[in-house]
């Protein structure tokens, strides 16, 4: 799990230059409901960055579509 925590934060310090090295990046435990009403699978604390996807499917993506919304960064993985 942490070398995925790792390797993500690289990609979204890369994508996210404001992001510091000592981000932290948390799992999501939304329920179903939640999750159909497009809560987070997980997120950079302090950062209002995350995705619906998981990490692993972020991490082995070959690219990113990031939406800025009115609060927060959504990441969409993409091949």
């Amino acid at each position: 799990m942490a070398a995925i925590k790792k390797r993500l934060l690289d990609r979204v310090i890369k994508r996210f230059p404001w992001v510091s090295q000592d981000a932290e990046i948390v799992r999501c435990y939304p329920s179903l409901g939640e999750r159909e009403a497009g809560a987070f699978l997980w997120l950079v604390i302090g950062y209002d960055i995350g995705s619906h996807s998981t990490m692993t499917q972020c991490v082995e993506s070959e690219s990113w579509e990031v939406f800025e919304k009115e609060h927060h960064f959504e990441i969409f993985p993409t091949n």
